[in-house]
């Protein structure tokens, strides 16, 4: 048991649980969840804490899978790999190139573990690449009973379907076991263009490139365009001086002076926001694809994505910029686009259809409700799906009505933990009591 204080990543979520458990192995994170159990107790588990939701607050058991990050198996000729759950994504990717494997996608930050990852349905950018969670093919599940299940693609798709994103209200997942793909390079072109041709090109490029995103921070007309494309050539990394002002310089320390700047004089966001789209500047390198993925973000945000229909992201986004204009929303952080392929997993944010996402962000320690509040009512206009583990405002009775498996989780649910021992209160607003 150690120091109970738990904190996460954006410092807007905090709770002071009654006990917090570091298991080293899955043993003693199977008596430690059959002990809560069995004295009637709830249990969250916590992975980096870079939710910036409620997911794993708890006044009563947390369980952080720090000490449970090893690498278990790799069999390099099926391209598998099994590892403990709290490993996180940043040293699962370095360790898979020392054998020239690779994850098929990431996201823009590799903090998150494993287990965290997958269970609020992480994501990286790519019309035809799924989430984290569709790489799964097998995991182990330590249910509130302490009984352990195995949990494998081959064996029950129908529960791997549920189990690979679930909030962690089905169980701990002591492992998993993901497919890899041989290890490849990207050519990584980032252009600053004008939003407008952005938008009217928006199905094209993300046809077009193996992985395509922009940003754009609202009223402002310019975007900065990342296409990501797998490259056989050599290698060519971005230079030490351009890296330095731009992935350093511009996307941290001056982004993070600005941002220090505008809490104190929000006035000056409109001015600041113009600034940073007139330095941003373009690139063009490449290297391995885990380090073109993942970027470093020194700059503490609070953040809130919905998934919605491939097609209208154009749309949301322009809607989102005449709000933001209408409603004197003072925001200079970017709006992020990216895409997904569909997938058949119950409680994915692309469940059944290819999907967009549009992120919105507020510097971490400003009020960003009504801001993400407006943006959420463009979304939840063409049925958009909050990401699990950011900000939204939506509840079980609003969710049901957005995924056509809700009910088939429900019942896992129902069958896993009956007394709900794995919920809190963020758990049962967005699933139910």
């Amino acid at each position: 048991m150690s120091n109970t204080r738990f904190t996460n990543w954006a410092r807007n979520q905090t709770c002071t649980p009654a006990a917090k458990h570091l298991p080293r192995s899955e043993d003693e994170l199977a008596t430690i969840v059959a002990e809560a159990h069995h004295e009637r107790r709830t249990v969250r588990c916590v992975g980096s804490g870079h939710s910036f939701s409620a997911a794993v607050l708890t006044d009563d058991v947390l369980i952080s899978l720090d000490n449970m990050s090893r690498i278990l198996e790799i069999d390099r000729a099926e391209r598998v790999v099994r590892v403990e759950a709290g490993i996180s994504l940043a040293e699962l990717v370095k360790t898979l190139d020392r054998f020239d494997l690779a994850l098929p996608n990431l996201g823009d930050i590799a903090y998150q573990t494993v287990a965290g990852a997958i269970s609020t349905s992480t994501h990286g950018t790519g019309l035809h690449l799924g989430g984290l969670a569709t790489q799964v093919i097998a995991m182990r599940l330590v249910l509130a009973t302490g009984d352990i299940v195995d949990i494998a693609a081959d064996d029950d798709p129908a529960l791997l379907q549920s189990a690979a994103v679930s909030l962690g209200a089905l169980g701990v997942i002591s492992s998993v076991t993901i497919q890899c793909v041989d290890s490849f390079n990207l050519r990584a072109v980032e252009t600053p263009e004008p939003l407008a041709d952005v938008l009217a090109t928006w199905t094209e490029r993300c046809e077009s490139n193996d992985h395509f995103e922009f940003l754009w921070i609202p009223g402002t007309d310019q975007a900065l365009t990342k296409s990501n494309n797998r490259t056989a050539g050599a290698i060519e990394p971005i230079g030490r001086f351009a890296y330095a002002r731009d992935k350093i310089g511009v996307e941290n320390v001056l982004f993070g002076g600005l941002s220090r700047f505008s809490r104190r004089f929000p006035a000056s966001i409109p001015t600041l926001a113009s600034t940073i789209t007139r330095v941003a500047q373009p690139n063009d390198y490449s290297d391995a694809s885990w380090k073109i993925f993942a970027s470093a973000r020194w700059v503490r945000f609070v953040e809130m994505e919905y998934a919605i229909a491939f097609d209208v992201l154009p749309d949301v986004v322009r809607e989102i910029d005449m709000m933001t204009r209408r409603n004197g929303h003072q925001v200079l952080f970017p709006v992020e686009a990216r895409a997904a392929a569909a997938d058949d997993l119950a409680l994915s944010t692309a469940h059944g259809r290819t999907s967009a996402y549009v992120a919105v962000h507020m510097s971490a320690g400003r009020d960003y409700r009504s801001y993400f509040k407006d943006v959420e009512a463009i979304a939840s206009t063409v049925g958009g799906r909050p990401h699990w583990g950011k900000l939204h405002f939506k509840n079980a009775d609003d969710l049901a009505a957005l995924y056509p498996s809700w009910s088939d989780f429900a019942a896992t649910r129902d069958r896993l933990d009956p007394t709900r021992t794995m919920s809190n209160a963020y758990v049962t607003r967005v699933l139910g009591p």
